[in-house]
């Protein structure tokens, strides 16, 4: 069993996103997934894509801080993840 780890960005494209792709290269031997969600206008695919892979992950990286804020806000079951 590898480390889950999912990584979420602001939106496809962006910088934060394009770093975050680059990462993945670097852990083959991981579970490594990167998402985008955006901030404000985040629509209901981007939020069961991000749900389904951060239910079992076992790191989630929050790559741009406005997402995190409202996705830790959103699903209180985030509070027992590490981050």
């Amino acid at each position: 069993m590898s480390l889950k780890i999912v990584t979420v960005c602001d939106k496809e494209g962006s910088a934060i996103w394009r770093l975050a792709q680059g990462m993945a290269k670097y852990h083959e031997n991981l579970d490594y997934k990167v998402l985008a969600v955006h901030p404000k206008r985040a629509d209901a695919k981007q939020l069961d894509d991000f749900e389904r892979e951060a239910k079992d992950a076992d790191i989630i990286d929050f790559a741009y801080f406005r997402t995190g804020a409202m996705l830790l806000a959103r699903y209180p079951w985030l509070d027992d993840k590490k981050k």
